[in-house]
């Protein structure tokens, strides 16, 4: 469950708004090890969208590829 206003009862654990972080906290099962829970991947996009960054899926998909190259070549 997130929790943006921290208020919420229970333990808790706060991770950055920052790809790096999430992918730390989710991807790497940091989180789950600091709460001593299972967390579901699903976690991974539900803080992605709350942080305003891109699914990753969508980030390295070949469209997106190809108008990142577009724009550096620019």
């Amino acid at each position: 469950m997130l929790d943006p206003g921290g208020r919420a009862n229970g333990r808790g654990a706060y991770v950055c708004r920052d790809a790096t972080c999430i992918e730390r906290a989710v991807g790497r099962h940091g989180l789950g090890r600091a709460l001593q829970v299972s967390v579901p991947k699903t976690l991974d996009i539900e803080l992605r969208t709350a942080a305003g960054l891109p699914d990753e899926a969508a980030a390295t998909s070949p469209e997106s590829r190809a108008t990142m190259n577009d724009i550096q070549e620019d």
